[in-house]
């Protein structure tokens, strides 16, 4: 059995020990508390929650080579802030073609591109609650500021502009909409992405 962490040769006992109990014990022994495992490959192999859930009362001789992958805390959750900050820039794309459809009259294709541009939103606030989570830090304790607004508050704006998309998408508006995905989330995608490079940068530092 060979055992790496970050390509780190580790000697370890796997004797009559299961797969779990070989994890565990590389975590509690090799692994800080300022880490975090990003990857574990078994035979060259991801291993996935499902695989998990197969392989862990195996006996770990069953396998030839576990490699762990580490980072720290906050490289992984800046990592994660700065990927979803290039996702919510890229976003703008998708925006604009949102509006020029809806000025064409185009309202079904507008509302299968609607659909995909709101879950990026949603997957942005999945990110920053998560990133924060990693990090053991509330939100409402993060001084950093955009156009003198806290994320708090930044994300109070948020959450009012995207209820008030939702509510011209029930009344059936297409003109209001139009004008809130062209106009009011122009800024907002601008904002967004700083912040999250900022609060990114916040956390390496």
């Amino acid at each position: 059995m060979i055992i790496t962490v970050n390509n780190l040769k580790i000697n370890c006992d796997t004797t009559d020990k299961t797969l779990a109990v070989v994890l565990s014990q590389l975590q509690q022994e090799y692994i800080g508390n300022n880490e975090v495992i990003v990857n574990i490959l078994i035979d060259g192999q991801g291993l996935t929650g499902d695989q998990l859930g197969q392989y862990k009362d195996k006996s770990a001789d069953d396998f030839e080579k576990i490699e762990i992958f580490c980072q720290s805390r906050s490289s992984y959750a800046a990592y994660g802030l700065k990927t979803m900050a290039q996702q919510i820039t890229d976003s703008n794309q998708q925006r604009q073609e949102i509006a020029k459809i809806l000025q064409q009259g185009n309202t079904l294709a507008a509302m299968e591109k609607m659909i995909s541009y709101l879950s990026i939103w949603s997957s942005m606030q999945e990110t920053l609650g998560s990133a924060c989570r990693l990090m053991d830090v509330q939100i409402d304790q993060i001084t950093i500021t955009n156009n003198d607004m806290t994320i708090t508050q930044q994300i109070s704006q948020l959450s009012e502009k995207l209820q008030e998309i939702k509510t011209a998408l029930q009344s059936g508006d297409l003109v209001l909409l139009g004008d809130f995905v062209e106009y009011e989330f122009e800024d907002i995608t601008t904002q967004w992405q700083e912040t999250l490079n900022q609060l990114a940068n916040h956390f390496e530092a």
